[in-house]
């Protein structure tokens, strides 16, 4: 079974989630941040909301959204 859930557009200084499903043993989803948009595939245990800082910093410190994409896809 897969649980859908989503939220508001982001402002220009918030990192917003949205379009989470989760399905089996992974989870993907959307990230506005900035005014640009990525989707995610995450395969590991942790959830959506830990992450949020992590892509945020990812972000501001240069990280393209290739580079971001590979992080999260890889994480175990």
């Amino acid at each position: 079974s897969s649980k859908t859930s989503s939220v508001d557009v982001a402002s220009e200084k918030e990192i917003v989630a949205a379009n989470i499903v989760r399905k089996q043993k992974r989870i993907s989803f959307d990230v506005s941040i900035k005014g640009k948009r990525m989707h995610l595939i995450l395969h590991s245990s942790h959830t959506v909301e830990q992450l949020l800082p992590s892509i945020y910093l990812a972000d501001h410190l240069g990280m393209t959204e290739r580079e971001i994409k590979h992080a999260v896809s890889s994480l175990k």
